[in-house]
């Protein structure tokens, strides 16, 4: 444990100061950052607009946010760790993964149509092995995939065949580093985790940070300054009844939001000070934050009117699986959903991807992707990473299908096809990705 606080000391360091709002961010300075936020959206609360120019606690209007323009045709491309082509074959017929000597670094995992198959890791040279287990989690750098077998959640190191095993877990994100895993173990009696595990596979190192609120919050990864990310459990039914006036900066009570009426197991750790707050969902959604040295916690609110999104259905398939952090800027990264026009019934597709501040909830930028007319061509954001936006395309599969992978330059907007595939192939995850239950 010790080591690993020292991990996390260096890691505060080392944070780079994201200009996102014109303010240095600070970890120092953290618990500063989330007044500025509150503000600013108290203030279009009040509003009742969806603008996105606001007025700052300084008095000073903050700049718009920026959009990027990514509606163009996708071009050719090629990413280094990513075959450019991918021709699934049956688990069936691939060699078992093996324990005993590395195969390289992992691209991606991906299932074939096929009833009941197994899954199967594609590697950076292009060759596919059956994976021994539900696969959980690939690092950032390709080097360990996670995955389920025997009761236990294996570490398996693509390198040198190394493995290691933990208590059956859910891999819940990676630091964006990939050195650190973030676990929230399993219950048998479907109680949401009181804990999270930030994990070292390298040496088995790990520390627990308890989850404020575990009824209502679960861990999602890690930010870029090495806090523990926190998302709402479920958007559809979280804390509708909360009032506005329990929102953080909204009211002179602004730690007095209602208990959940959710059974809460004896075993919970003192809570961790700070406050953790949402929004009604039909408003938006929050994202937590803990510093895993000192546990303590805080919030922001990420505000639909503030992103000019005005249907709250929109908020709900998989927003709070899908938050992911920018390496580059600390940005978080989402993507929404609208309804699809030319749908007869209420059919909602993934739309423009968006980043917003980490510090105040803000909007920082929008990538608008082309406009989708149908589920049959569906751009799906599934990675974010030093290469940028990582997009699945269905091109007239169902939408959960894969038929070709783009990369969305987050500062261009040049959109690159680097990878086709051929046949029903489901891309489960790729690099710094985690399958979610």
């Amino acid at each position: 444990m010790t080591g690993l606080r020292e991990h996390f000391a260096e890691t505060a360091d080392r944070a780079k100061h994201y200009d996102v709002t014109g303010a240095a961010m600070r970890r120092a300075r953290r618990h500063n950052l989330i007044t500025r936020g509150v503000a600013a959206a108290a203030a279009l609360l009040a509003a009742g607009t969806a603008a996105v120019a606001v007025t700052s606690d300084r008095g000073t209007p903050a700049p718009d946010y920026e959009t990027v323009d990514a509606t163009r045709p996708a071009t050719t491309g090629r990413l280094d760790w990513l075959p450019p082509t991918l021709i699934p074959s049956e688990p069936a017929q691939q060699p078992v993964l093996p324990t005993d000597r590395g195969v390289g670094p992992g691209a991606l995992v991906y299932r074939t149509a096929t009833p009941g198959a197994a899954q199967s890791l594609l590697t950076s040279d292009g060759k596919s092995y059956q994976v021994p287990g539900d696969a959980r989690g690939m690092s950032p750098d390709g080097r360990w995939l996670a995955y389920e077998a025997g009761g236990d959640l294996v570490f398996h190191s693509l390198v040198d065949g190394r493995t290691r095993r933990v208590v059956d877990s859910d891999v819940a994100g990676w630091s964006v580093d990939g050195t650190l895993a973030v676990l929230a173990r399993r219950r048998p009696d479907v109680r949401p985790p009181e804990v999270a595990t930030v994990y070292r596979p390298e040496d088995g190192r790990n520390q627990t940070v308890p989850v404020p609120d575990p009824a209502w919050w679960s861990p999602r990864g890690m930010s870029a300054d090495g806090e523990l990310l926190l998302m709402p459990r479920r958007l559809d039914t979280v804390r509708q009844d909360v009032p506005l006036s329990a929102i953080p900066g909204l009211s002179l009570d602004a730690s007095a939001t209602p208990q959940p009426d959710l059974p809460v197991t004896t075993e919970s750790p003192a809570p961790p000070p700070g406050t953790l707050s949402l929004p009604p969902s039909d408003l938006g959604f929050g994202v937590g934050f803990v510093d895993p040295v000192d546990q303590t916690s805080r919030s922001v609110s990420v505000l639909a009117n503030t992103l000019g999104l005005t249907d709250p259905f929109g908020w709900h398939g998989g927003v709070d699986e899908a938050i992911r952090v920018r390496p580059d800027t600390g940005g978080l990264v989402f993507q929404p959903q609208v309804r699809v026009p030319a749908s007869e019934s209420r059919t909602y597709s993934p739309a423009d991807v968006y980043e917003v501040d980490p510090g105040t909830g803000l909007p920082l930028r929008r990538f608008r992707l082309p406009a989708p007319g149908s589920e049959k061509y569906v751009l799906r954001l599934i990675a974010v990473g030093a290469d940028g936006f990582l997009l699945s395309a269905n091109d007239d599969r169902s939408p959960w299908m894969t038929t070709r992978l783009e990369t969305l330059d987050p500062v261009t907007g040049d959109r690159r096809t680097v990878l086709r595939a051929t046949g029903e192939v489901q891309v489960v995850f790729t690099r710094g990705g985690a399958f979610l239950i």
